[in-house]
């Protein structure tokens, strides 16, 4: 596999999304609204819920459930600070691994479905790139945007949250721990899942719509996790974040293997 081949094959698709409003506009809006409205929450529901007559000293045992990381962080700190410090900075984590999934998904299922429907992808297909140059560089050309967007997501996200919060506690409360191990780890390892199986679920389909329906199936893992959390069954501590990247690799490689071995340009034609 030629690495300059697969730029090639990234650089087309990355010109094709910087000029496609349709992709643009629901990558950076979506993400961008979802990080400026949960520090509201986050600020707005303990004052909802914690007022009134003495309930600033409410322990947050009584309210919520947290990991040992956190529950050490919050001992000194009123009902107040103990609830937005969890919900912003525990809580919350999981939709940021939604950033990545909803990015890649839209522009993976545009990847060979969208050349379908813009009667492209013979052209590409008749290339001499390799059907490994071709799916990597369809693979990367996904991956990096998502990247991109979660990380300035994380910046927006911990910029209100410290804004909103510094009255509060008197010091930016983000970055810690948690959402670093998020940014750098766990949301790669999502975004490389998204991608691989939305560009090997849109060379089997019709069109983008096809493909982006299909792949709206990959968020059902973020779902579980955000209930479990809700319910005190599942506690998005360190430990829990390494089990979820462990995991999360081991899918990838599943993912990555399986796409190599079903990505057949052959077949695509004798299609097409």
């Amino acid at each position: 596999m030629n690495g300059r081949n697969v730029m090639l094959v990234f650089r087309k698709d990355w010109l094709e999304i910087k000029q496609s409003k349709q992709l643009l506009v629901p990558i950076f809006v979506l993400p961008v609204l979802m990080v400026v409205a949960l520090p509201i929450i986050a600020v707005q529901i303990p004052v909802l819920l914690i007022s009134g007559n003495g309930a600033g000293n409410v322990p947050l045992s009584s309210t919520l459930t947290l990991p040992f990381e956190i529950s050490g962080l919050t001992a000194g700190m009123t009902a107040k600070q103990a609830f937005v410090y969890s919900m912003s900075a525990v809580f919350f984590a999981p939709f940021t691994m939604l950033v990545p999934l909803i990015v890649s998904s839209i522009i993976s299922s545009d990847s060979f479905a969208g050349e379908k429907e813009r009667k492209t992808v013979e052209a590409l297909l008749a290339s001499p790139l390799s059907d490994m140059e071709l799916l990597f560089g369809k693979i990367l050309a996904s991956f990096v945007p998502a990247m991109l967007v979660t990380v300035i997501s994380f910046g927006i996200y911990a910029g209100v949250t410290d804004y909103l919060d510094y009255p509060l506690f008197g010091h930016a409360i983000l970055p810690n721990f948690i959402w670093i191990l998020i940014l750098v780890a766990i949301a790669p390892a999502f975004a490389i899942a998204a991608t691989g199986m939305t560009v090997i679920i849109s060379t089997r389909v019709s069109g983008t719509r096809e493909a982006q329906q299909i792949s709206g199936l990959l968020v059902i893992p973020i779902i579980i996790l955000l209930f479990g959390q809700t319910t005190g069954v599942v506690l998005l501590g360190v430990y829990t974040l390494l089990i979820v990247l462990v995991i999360m690799a081991v899918l990838d490689y599943i993912i990555l293997r399986i796409g190599v071995r079903l990505f057949n340009r052959e077949r695509l034609i004798s299609k097409l």
